[in-house]
């Protein structure tokens, strides 16, 4: 019913909008209790909108907004789900992430939260089967859904048999409407892959057997409608696949998408508004009965051409069409440097929306440069950098992965015309990408992306005085030999966390005993402490990884020392890493007997928590 000032609907949404924005104000009150209090509240803040803004028909025009609340989920679960047991809360959050990025057709970036989601799960199910086996379930069943055929197809229908398989324990264990229409759900897909696979004969028995039971469920009016139709339009496809579209079985199949498809109109507008629009976006139509029609013969040879989102090849990257409208007098860098203030300070006040807005609105408008001008690439490139940069801070580091990378090739372009300014730019373009590559578990590309970084920041910091070029060949002129070195650092601190990823546990040492000795070899402003500090806990963890003790416990008081300054840490750094490394070289101290270290470690590891 019409009220003033809109639907009911959207009075709630609007409701859910104001309580989460109050929510995120109140997030930096009080000490560490309130801390986590007020995460936990602004959880399920967004736990409400998410669902408001998906609605029962998941409308297009909200998927912006959702895409970046859902963003927002994840990287609160990442905050607190050391603190408390939140990781149900982070698994399901991921689970949502991925679908609606699949729903947007970008299912190679859906891989990834699908696959972290389906990992917090099965941990889940293994402490209580009986609690999260459903859930286990449904992650999986997304993952397959994200995992594009045909080059993944052998995943996605080993990874639905498992989810089947739980189905089935669940609809054994408890019998009723929900395990019942999930069971049928996981059948379908099954049934639907096999059929995309050829394995027409396979896939017949197991979607009559996914009709069956929703036709069960749909006699005593406990079917859910849409997955009902789905499967058998599904069903009907796969008959007329296997050479039997015309016999006895499809003609009751047709009867019943007909009845089934006249109920959701009669009952159901949302939900035959979603049926008739995937049918649409799929490529087939409904004829006057109800019935599926085809409208492209081959949908097969068209499955198969549809392959992952893929970056752009690094010497060349592509540009759309130049905007000429531009007056090419007016020297652009001053709103380059507008718009990347513009998203700091969005970024600093949790506005991420806003900041990443922003970003794609740089990055647009450095593409309609002209991009002969070696100055407008490299401002497309930092963009670019620049959007990598959040779009993995806020939890979507595959995502991330495309603008680095075209960033990286950007920046490979430039360097043989200017490599002295250019190669700083190229090594953090390259450290970036690395970082974001290892968060999609591509271990071995992240170790070679963040591997190159620091052989390009060796020649920046050992280049002699004045070998970068002009103060304006590049954004921020001349690098500072201080602030290079200590860049280099960083660069290999990510080293040895990037060598330990694939247990080459010698080479982890090595890159962090050089990021310790680079950090002590410089001067380091208040601000530039923390980089010392992770990089010292990092060489501990190594050393003592090696079972190498003895010099474990002087590194550690050296990062309790600085820590004691106290030490500064860049805003919005998540300190929950460093908590637990200073936990687990407590417990490693104590093994050791050395006791009193430990538990200073662990009233170290305690009060990070506590600050943050």
């Amino acid at each position: 019913m019409e009220q003033r000032g809109g639907t009911d609907a959207e009075r709630r949404l609007a409701r859910a909008r104001l309580e989460v924005r109050h929510a995120r104000e109140r997030l930096g009150e009080g000490g560490y209790g309130t801390w986590l209090r007020r995460r936990l509240e602004l959880m399920e803040g967004l736990d409400r909108l998410s669902e408001l803004l998906s609605g029962p028909a998941n409308l297009p025009d909200r998927f912006d907004e959702l895409e970046v609340v859902l963003a927002e989920r994840v990287g609160l679960g990442r905050e607190v789900v050391r603190d408390e047991d939140c990781r149900p809360w982070l698994a399901q959050a991921l689970v949502e992430q991925a679908r609606l990025l699949g729903v947007r057709r970008r299912r190679a970036e859906a891989v990834g939260p699908a696959r972290e989601g389906v990992a917090l799960f099965r941990a889940l199910a293994a402490e209580e089967p009986d609690e999260y086996r459903r859930l286990l379930a449904a992650a999986l069943e997304n993952l397959a859904n994200q995992l594009s055929p045909p080059a993944t197809r052998a995943e996605a229908l080993a990874t639905v048999r498992e989810a089947l398989e739980l189905r089935r324990v669940e609809d054994r264990v408890r019998p009723g409407p929900v395990s019942g229409n999930g069971l049928a759900s996981a059948l379908t897909d099954l049934g639907m892959l096999l059929d995309e696979a050829g394995a027409f004969t396979e896939a017949v028995p197991v979607l009559r057997e996914a009709v069956l039971r929703y036709r069960t469920l749909d006699a005593t009016r406990q079917a859910d409608g849409e997955a009902y139709w789905a499967a058998l339009s599904t069903y009907a496809q796969a008959l007329r696949h296997a050479g039997a579209g015309e016999g006895v079985e499809a003609h009751v199949c047709r009867e019943l998408m007909a009845a089934v498809h006249r109920r959701l109109a009669e009952q159901s507008p949302e939900g035959l508004a979603v049926v008739n629009a995937l049918l649409a976006d799929q490529g087939y139509t409904t004829d006057e009965d109800g019935g599926l029609r085809d409208l492209r013969p081959d949908r097969r040879a068209e499955d198969a051409s549809q392959a992952p989102l893929q970056a752009p090849p690094q010497d060349a990257p592509q540009a759309p069409p130049q905007d000429t409208s531009r007056d090419a007098s007016q020297a652009p860098w001053a709103r380059i440097e507008e718009l990347a203030v513009r998203a700091r300070e969005q970024t600093a006040q949790r506005d991420f929306a806003g900041a990443l807005a922003t970003h794609r609105e740089a990055v647009s408008y450095c593409r309609g440069l002209p991009q002969a001008d070696p100055r407008a690439v490299l401002g497309l490139a930092g963009t670019l950098h620049d959007l990598g940069l959040l779009l993995g801070t806020i939890g979507r580091p595959a995502e991330a992965v495309p603008p680095l990378t075209e960033a990286v090739g950007l920046h490979r372009r430039l360097l043989p015309a200017a490599p002295g300014p250019i190669r700083p730019l190229l090594a953090g373009s390259l450290d970036t990408l690395g970082s974001r590559l290892a968060s999609c578990g591509r271990h071995r590309d992240a170790l070679a992306a963040t591997a190159e970084a620091v052989e390009l920041m060796r020649l920046v910091v050992d280049a002699p005085p004045g070998a970068h070029g002009p103060a304006d060949a590049r954004p921020g002129g001349e690098p500072d030999a201080a602030e290079a070195t200590r860049e280099l650092a960083r660069m290999l601190n990510n080293l040895s966390i990037r060598h330990a990823d694939l247990e080459r546990h010698e080479d982890a040492r090595t890159a962090s005993r050089e990021a310790v000795a680079r950090y002590r070899g410089t001067s380091l402003p208040e601000d530039e402490l923390s980089g010392l500090v992770h990089a010292l806990a990092n060489l501990a963890l190594r050393e003592a990884r090696l079972e190498h003790t003895a010099p474990v416990p002087a590194l550690l008081q050296e990062v309790l020392a600085l820590l004691d300054r106290p030490v500064r840490f860049p805003p919005g750094v998540r300190l929950d890493g460093l908590a637990d490394s200073l936990h687990w070289l407590a417990w490693y101290l104590k093994r050791h007997q050395h006791h009193r270290e430990g538990r200073a470690a662990e009233r170290a590891a305690s009060a990070l928590r506590r600050w943050r």
